[in-house]
């Protein structure tokens, strides 16, 4: 083995193994960390990021975030309260994307966001087409940023719950409680 650095001079690294004392720089002739690498480096195994923070499985090709074991591509596993998922920037209208890969026509990608229509609120919209992006245009779901729902159109929603299009409601319905009263089983109105 190899050892380098004054506090390293008497310690037997073992067979095939090297310590080294300060940063190394790949690259670079002044590492800003223990391990600096200028250019674009590959990992032909596993990697590990920190106490179990971040694991890379090369084989699987699964990442995990808080978990040695990810069960998918990206695997979040979250140990506090409160804790998980935040996708944000300086981008005024963050997104998450979902693309289907399919070649069925009937297929489509979907979006969730916010900002879009207006300041505050949460969308959900999905695409033309199997192949094309989520257009926001395109709105199946609005919530605006006074818990205002809107189902269907481009629009915002003006009550608590805006239904543009058809409704169906297959069980009693009630307005006021006792402002209109739909009895769905004896087919009755009461007003």
């Amino acid at each position: 083995g190899l050892a380098i650095g004054s506090n390293y001079q008497a310690t037997d690294p073992g067979l095939n193994n090297v310590i080294i004392e300060g940063s190394v720089g790949i690259g670079t002739t002044s590492p800003s960390y223990k391990l600096s690498v200028d250019g674009t480096a590959s990992i032909s195994s596993d990697l590990w990021v920190g106490d179990n923070l971040i694991y890379a499985n090369t084989g699987a090709n699964y990442v995990g975030i808080g978990t040695t074991s990810p069960a998918d591509v990206l695997h979040v596993n979250v140990t506090s309260n409160y804790r998980g998922l935040r996708v944000g920037g300086s981008a005024q209208v963050p997104s998450i994307d979902l693309y289907t890969g399919s070649d069925n026509v009937n297929a489509r990608n979907w979006s969730i966001g916010t900002n879009m229509a207006q300041f505050g609120d949460f969308i959900i919209f999905n695409s033309d087409t199997n192949t094309g992006a989520p257009n926001s245009s395109n709105r199946r779901l609005v919530i605006d940023r006074d818990g205002n729902i809107g189902i269907g159109g481009d629009y915002i929603p003006s009550y608590t719950l805006s239904v543009n299009g058809t409704a169906s409601i297959s069980d009693d319905f009630y307005v006021d409680d006792t402002t209109l009263f739909v009895d769905a089983s004896a087919d009755k109105i009461g007003i």
